[in-house]
């Protein structure tokens, strides 16, 4: 038996079971409570509101002794006639609950079949998202709009998860890995040390080998490591020739071990070099400052054999000392032929001759100076 019920608030016609006659029901369309009547289910009868607080408490707790004595709320069963015990038991009617009902399969519309339930229209009422016992065949209400899109949502996760990943990875690494690469950074922060420290030593010796450079004799600086001073040992220049020979005794004092030294000197049966082999040392520059200050120039000598076989002594840089008036014209090209590539010729003229000694010395990058013996009485004095 089943009874046909038309909603009164949503017209829906539904099919309740033939144990809900005299109680009350919610609606599956619109979730309004019902009260079923109790009427033949030939008729489609139309509900009445449940009544509201104290009258639909009261409903529901006799619809609860109802269903524990096994009886409807006046004691009669559908038919007007006491019910047994054993049919009253298989229809039991449960509490009024929204949960309960809109759960159970008590409440079911109309089947397609019937002509009648065919024949009623659609209900104009469309439910919302806030009436309880809302059916599954509701649409559910959009979700509100978010400013991110799921895709960021995803990237910004992800991003995350990778970030955490790393540290992990970085705080599960073994002992000995950090120990390593301590190791290492202490390694790399010593090679740097070091490197400062070559580089400002090298900045020192730089700034010794610029004041070493600013060592002069008559003007000219000594910057070669390897030097020769010719000097002119005729007797045209015995006024000049031991002032000369005090000053380079002076130059060498100040030049530093790290520089090799010769003195060669001009006489009639040749050039007399100190020492006659090697480079001068502190031992033999004395001896050879002893020996040319009991030197008296005497005789003639060539300027071109002089010049040709001082650069023959293979120093760098020359510094050749004359006082010659007189200079032939083919010295130029014969110290062109004679001098290396790397050799350097300095000439100092005594009150001598200046045009063509100036020419060679500017052809092998060297300096021409020319000066008087009042300016080398002046200097020895200083």
């Amino acid at each position: 038996m089943s009874l046909l019920v038309q909603c009164h608030q949503c017209s829906k016609v539904l099919e309740l079971d033939d144990g809900f006659r005299g109680g009350v029901c919610r609606c599956r369309q619109c979730g309004a409570l019902l009260r079923v009547p109790m009427t033949d289910t030939h008729q489609v009868q139309k509900s009445r509101p449940a009544e509201p607080t104290a009258s639909k408490v009261k409903s529901i707790s006799e619809v609860a002794n109802a269903t524990q004595d096994g009886t409807p709320s006046d004691g009669r069963s559908s038919t007007g006639r006491p019910e047994s015990p054993v049919t009253s038991s298989s229809r039991q009617l449960r509490p009024e609950s929204p949960n309960v009902l809109a759960g159970s399969g008590a409440m079911r519309p109309a089947r397609p079949e019937s002509p009648l339930a065919e024949s009623l229209s659609k209900p104009s009422h469309q439910p919302t998202a806030g009436d309880a016992g809302v059916s599954s065949e509701m649409q559910r209400p959009s979700a509100p709009s978010h400013p991110h899109t799921p895709s960021q949502h995803k990237d910004a996760s992800d991003a995350t998860r990778a970030a955490d990943s790393r540290c992990r990875k970085w705080a599960n690494l073994p002992i000995g890995i950090y120990a390593a690469l301590a190791a290492g950074v202490l390694f790399v922060a010593i090679i740097i040390i070091l490197w400062v420290i070559r580089m400002l030593a090298g900045g020192a010796q730089s700034s010794s080998v610029g004041t070493t450079a600013q060592t002069q004799f008559l003007g000219i600086p000594i910057q070669a490591k390897s030097v020769v001073f010719s000097l002119d040992g005729s007797s045209a220049n015995v006024d000049s020739f031991n002032m000369l020979v005090a000053l380079v005794n002076r130059t060498l004092q100040k030049l530093p071990a790290s520089i090799s030294v010769k003195i060669a000197v001009w006489r009639p049966a040749g050039l007399k070099v100190y020492p006659a082999r090697g480079w001068l040392t502190p031992i033999s520059t004395k001896a050879a400052m002893h020996s040319l200050s009991v030197y008296s120039p005497y005789g003639s000598t060539s300027i071109t054999k002089m010049m040709v076989r001082t650069l023959k002594l293979g120093a760098v840089q020359n510094i050749i000392t004359t006082q010659k008036i007189i200079v032939p014209g083919e010295l130029p090209a014969a110290i062109a032929a004679a001098a290396g590539p790397q050799q350097q010729i300095d000439i100092v003229s005594v009150n001598g001759e200046e045009h063509i000694l100036k020419k060679i010395a500017k052809s092998t990058g060297g300096q021409f100076k020319i000066i008087s013996l009042t300016h080398l009485q002046s200097l020895l004095s200083e």
